[in-house]
């Protein structure tokens, strides 16, 4: 656990002195296929790499689940302040399940890789919308095949 720690407090401290621009916001739509929110935050590790951090909250009908997914990205630059993005990353899931609907062999948790891939656009204000999408497959969990198409709206701040 000091470990997990140490690396994410390096990242934060290396995100901190790098000269590229801090985003915190809500990812709409994001999570699964079927919709949920995510609060996001995108901590720059160069001007043209950064680590997407999102936290979210997923609803079905019959049963929920929490998830947290970090996503490395290479972000390239169109035109202005259009800008697109692609990485890979990994996703894992709490669910809240009725015991009586998960099959044999499957997991309250979930743990999954995929990537992500997207467009985004910043504001003379300190602004930022992006279009992306997440595809995450589970190797471990309720859901085999995840994939989301999410609206980010986020507060950029920094540089």
């Amino acid at each position: 656990m000091k470990k997990v720690v140490f690396i994410f407090a390096a990242l934060f401290a290396l995100g901190l002195s790098a000269k590229a621009q801090h985003a915190l916001g809500v990812r709409l739509g994001g999570g699964t296929s079927y919709g949920g929110a995510e609060l996001s935050y995108q901590l720059p590790v160069t001007d043209m790499n950064r680590i997407e951090f999102d936290l979210g909250w997923n609803y079905y009908g019959k049963w929920s689940n929490a998830n947290l997914a970090a996503v490395f990205h290479w972000k390239w630059n169109i035109v202005d302040n259009l800008d697109w993005y692609v990485g890979p990353g990994a996703m894992f899931s709490v669910y809240n399940i009725a015991a009586k609907q998960i099959a044999e062999g499957e997991h309250r948790f979930g743990l999954g890789i995929g990537g992500q891939i997207g467009l985004q656009y910043t504001f003379n204000i300190p602004l930022q919308l992006s279009l992306d999408a997440r595809p995450i497959w589970n190797f471990i969990g309720y859901a085999k095949d995840w994939g989301s198409f999410a609206l980010g709206i986020r507060y950029v701040f920094g540089k």
